[in-house]
């Protein structure tokens, strides 16, 4: 284990193959795989890929040592047309890599086994790729994935924010067990469905509406949404007064809290705070 990246390698193959059938590999599909480690899922992933015609995949690992030993493994089994090993930091590579390359593809996924401590980072890095992964599978710390998952009422910030996008599916809990080293915590494989609709404002205002909604869960969604410190206390009057009219118009309890919302209560407010 390299204990400064927070490593946990898979060792158990029967999670690398629900992994890997859960990609749906086709024709032309361009792979990017986030953290080869080992190459425990890659070759994997490589053996499945070669049952397909003209698949691509780039494995970002940033530990050099890693990356130097799956490029050696590439190169003896003479595999280099079909994998690309990036040397590089995923959430620095990824951007430019999806730029170059998913354009030449049908679009592109993403597999991966994340490391605990970047988890968060690395999925809101995939939410604002554009474009967005066709689908992504990780195995993630369970406690991630059930709160990716989360429904009313039990939302959470991170299931609003990555559901806007996809759609997550749990596919199976993982045992500490089929690590090494071994975890203090369970894990899962999460599916992520990327949304092919898009709300009528821009991204940037549903994150920012989100982050109000949420500011402080504890707080009716009311509170929160007229905790603006910039506005007057007259502005705030008037503001009070035109949300209390949306919440009657799309039948939110102004008592509500922010667990209650859906995705799309939160779309329909931003549609009407910031289009009308």
């Amino acid at each position: 284990m390299h204990a400064k990246l927070g490593q946990h390698f898979l060792i158990n193959p029967g999670v690398t193959r629900t992994a890997i059938t859960a990609l749906d590999l086709e024709e032309n599909d361009f792979i990017v795989e986030i953290g080869g480690g080992h190459g425990e899922l890659t070759f994997s992933l490589i053996a499945e890929a070669r049952k397909h015609k003209n698949i691509e995949i780039a494995t970002i690992e940033k530990d050099g040592g890693l990356a130097r030993g799956i490029k050696h493994k590439i190169k003896e089994l003479s595999l280099g047309k079909l994998v690309n090993v990036i040397e590089s930091d995923v959430l620095c590579a990824l951007p430019d890599l999806v730029k170059s390359m998913a354009p030449k593809k049908n679009g592109y996924k993403i597999i991966g086994n994340i490391p605990y401590y970047i988890t968060g980072r690395i999925i809101r890095s995939v939410g604002e790729l554009n474009p967005r992964p066709r689908l992504t599978v990780l195995t993630i710390q369970k406690e991630v994935a059930l709160r990716i998952s989360a429904m009313p009422p039990d939302m959470n910030l991170l299931a609003a924010s990555v559901q806007y996008w996809a759609e997550p599916k749990i596919l199976v809990y993982v045992s500490k067990n089929s690590f090494k080293p071994r975890p203090k915590v369970d894990s899962a494989i999460i599916k992520l469905i990327t949304k092919k609709d898009k709300a009528n404002f821009e991204d940037k205002i549903y994150y920012k509406l989100l982050k109000t909604i949420f500011k402080q869960p504890r707080k009716t969604i009311l509170n929160n949404l007229l905790s603006d410190e910039q506005r007057s206390v007259t502005d705030k009057n008037t503001y009070r007064t035109a949300i209390l009219e949306l919440f009657s118009k799309i039948a939110i309890d102004s008592n509500a809290r922010p667990q209650t919302l859906s995705v799309e209560n939160i779309k329909t407010i931003g549609q009407i705070l910031y289009n009308e």
